[in-house]
């Protein structure tokens, strides 16, 4: 049974995270889904003894899932179950009933690793040439050209999905390779955040968005989508549709078609964006590059660019470390020493600041 003290409080935590933090819709909900955890884990039992309960937190999610699929929750989910944990019971603690959750204990709320979750897997991406073999696949029918165009665009933009389908026609300028990405023109970017960004200078794919891009200029207005609804007959643009229903679900469903036809296997949409940041990263030759493309991407820092995008692979392990001692390094490194001293330094203060 569910402590109705502890579920009040889970309750208070999202109002807050909602109306001091800013949180979007999608990130509370997932939030939400964190801290159910948190409440079945607790069970009748206080928060203000969670430093007591046994098993802890992270041995509990091992064995805990509450969606009937009947497997372990993955590494990555328990990890920001526990990440979601360790800001909440920092916000609780400010409480004086709740002093017994020190910032120690707090700190060892890490998901736990089991056999197998540290096994390298190759990067999971649409690379450029995935996406070269894509936009080179027919396309008799008009949904097929937007399809193609979309990865194109994708792929040059580093573009969340979100922000892509709710791209309108005036907000692109391909001459300057720009992209206004400003919820105030209607882009539903990540945090509601607004930013000019910049396209990838890849002539063959800017070629491809530049077609589809001429076509809409011609039979749409400028404040209509550039990834817009189409006739039913598939003849020609949705003029009277002033939003594209289930315009992610349609994507997806055009996208798998897509990979189908190029033979190109298929992953999200999300997996463009991947693919567009390492193949960035890869291009980058000192600090400024790499704080570029973080902003570019419309990151908060550059922690979060390294820590998401910029692992190696154990192919890029394999050949700096068969390199060591045999002369420089290998061209178009990840990261400089300006790079890695910036991460470190992070790296520091956020440790330092879960153990005070």
């Amino acid at each position: 049974m569910i402590s109705r003290e502890n579920f009040r409080l889970t309750q208070r935590y999202l109002a807050h995270l909602a109306e001091v933090e800013q949180l979007q819709a999608k990130t509370l909900s997932n939030k939400r889904v964190h801290l159910r955890h948190l409440l079945e884990w607790a069970d009748e039992r206080s928060f203000a003894q969670a430093p007591s309960i046994r098993p802890t937190l992270p041995r509990y999610l091992l064995t805990a899932r509450d969606d009937g699929a009947g497997k372990p929750l993955s590494h990555e989910h328990m990890a920001k179950v526990c990440g979601t944990a360790r800001h909440f019971f920092t916000w609780l603690s400010r409480e004086e009933r709740y002093r017994a959750i020190t910032p120690a204990w707090i700190a060892t709320l890490e998901a736990v690793r089991r056999p197998g979750d540290d096994v390298p897997a190759e990067r999971d991406i649409y690379s450029l040439e995935d996406i070269r073999a894509m936009v080179a696949a027919p396309a008799a029918k008009l949904t097929e050209q937007r399809i193609r165009a979309g990865v194109a665009m994708l792929f040059v933009s580093g573009m969340r999905i979100g922000a892509f389908v709710t791209l309108r026609i005036d907000c692109l300028d391909l001459e300057r390779r720009t992209i206004k990405q400003w919820p105030t023109l209607g882009v539903h970017t990540k945090g509601s955040k607004t930013a000019t960004t910049h396209l990838l200078d890849i002539p063959d794919l800017l070629e491809v968005a530049q077609g589809w891009d001429s076509y809409l200029r011609a039979v749409s207005p400028l404040s209509g989508l550039w990834y817009p609804a189409l006739l039913r007959d598939g003849t020609g643009v949705d003029l009277a549709a002033t939003s594209h229903p289930n315009r992610r679900s349609q994507f997806d469903v055009e996208l798998r078609a897509l990979c189908e036809r190029a033979g190109v296997p298929y992953r999200s949409a999300h997996k463009i964006r991947h693919g567009h940041a390492v193949y960035a990263l890869k291009q980058a030759q000192n600090l400024a590059d790499y704080k570029a493309i973080s902003q570019n991407m419309m990151h908060a820092s550059l922690q979060t660019t390294d820590a998401v995008y910029a692992v190696l692979t154990p192919d890029d392990v394999g050949a700096r470390i068969g390199n060591l001692g045999k002369g420089p390094a290998p061209e178009n490194p990840l990261v400089d020493d300006a790079v890695l001293d910036l991460l470190a330094a992070k790296l520091s203060e956020k440790l330092k600041g879960r153990l005070t």
